[in-house]
């Protein structure tokens, strides 16, 4: 069964939100998606009210999405030929 967006956590859907604004880092010689640029991260947090003690949190659950996303993004890219 798929998992819809209302079944996670508002924690997860918050962490979404938030992953959704930051930069994507590509080296664009090679076409590598190399991660999210976490630049401005706190700014972010302290627009959307996401509390202090909640910030580790959600950096964490932030970096496992981008863990994820890198690994589809990479499994996705064609191989090349031997």
């Amino acid at each position: 069964i798929p998992v819809e967006f209302s079944d996670f956590t508002l924690d997860v859907q918050e962490a979404f939100g938030i992953y959704s604004k930051l930069r994507d880092d590509w080296d664009t010689m090679n076409g590598v998606y190399m991660g999210k640029h976490y630049a401005g991260i706190l700014d972010i947090f302290i627009i959307l009210d996401v509390p202090v003690e909640d910030h580790k949190t959600m950096f964490e659950l932030i970096g496992i999405i981008d863990h994820h996303r890198s690994k589809a993004i990479a499994d996705a890219k064609p191989k090349p030929k031997k």
